[in-house]
């Protein structure tokens, strides 16, 4: 089975939509859950939810919601993760749609220790724009995590195995490359990464006001990427023998992108 872990704040229009592509799924409703973790908003969001899932929800036995008055999308995921039922796990956030083939073309292809990416695509008002994502699949035919890295950069868009996971968990004290590092603390279990068909497609909304496209102040910068340059470094000295050295290398380096 796979759980389907949807963190949420204070959502807009664009969860129905999120939702709604969960419906439209052609696999068993039978075979996936669907948590949804509302995180740290008022009780009006909680009772908004529970009515949309109550009343026009066609798979509402299928849906639990989670509610936490601690905000972050960190600490909602691994609420998510802890409660979930699923041998496999698939992160989605709120404002993103996916292909109504979607968790079958991933399930098919499903096996512990193989991480399944789909394609990626990206849009800002309706996924009829096709907009290319850098996630986008392009003709690399080169194995291995370090050659496709960019697919280790968040950690939606890709049918993970709990085996994979085990008791690891998003690092809360970050808010920006938290997606990066937890894929980079897992990649030491992932002896395969393969990709489902390109009509496998996780659609990702572009906003200007989303919090990864909110700018810093360069002091908060600077320190940001010394703490993630330390946490990668903490967790390759840990297991040094288990993790890809180039990979832990590249991502060092994306750090100073950000």
């Amino acid at each position: 089975m796979i759980s389907v872990i949807i963190p949420t704040y204070k959502f807009q229009d664009y969860i129905w939509e999120c939702l709604q592509s969960l419906e439209k799924q052609t696999l068993n409703p039978d075979e996936f859950e669907v948590i949804i973790v509302l995180n740290g908003s008022s009780p009006s969001y909680h009772s908004l939810l529970q009515e949309y899932i109550a009343c026009k929800c066609s798979i509402a036995s299928r849906v639990r919601i989670l509610y936490i008055d601690i905000a972050g999308v960190s600490n909602a995921r691994n609420i998510g993760l802890d409660a979930a039922c699923g041998e496999y796990i698939l992160f989605l956030d709120d404002d993103d749609v996916v292909s109504s083939n979607y968790l079958e073309k991933l399930y098919c292809l499903a096996a512990p220790h193989t991480v399944v990416v789909s394609n990626v695509l990206a849009f800002k008002y309706s996924i009829s724009e096709k907009i290319e994502d850098y996630l986008t699949f392009k003709r690399n035919k080169r194995y291995g995590l370090f050659f496709n890295r960019c697919y280790l950069s968040n950690a939606c868009c890709k049918l993970i195995p709990r085996v994979i996971i085990g008791n690891k968990r998003f690092d809360v004290g970050f808010c920006n490359g938290e997606d990066a590092l937890f894929m980079f603390a897992i990649s030491d279990k992932i002896a395969h990464l393969v990709k489902a068909s390109e009509d496998c497609i996780y659609y990702r909304r572009l906003r200007e006001g989303s919090a990864s496209r909110g700018k810093k102040k360069t002091s908060q910068r600077v320190k940001g990427i010394i703490q993630q340059q330390l946490a990668y470094t903490s967790l390759y000295i840990c297991g040094f023998y288990r993790y890809n050295f180039f990979l832990y290398l590249s991502r060092l380096l994306a750090v100073l992108k950000q």
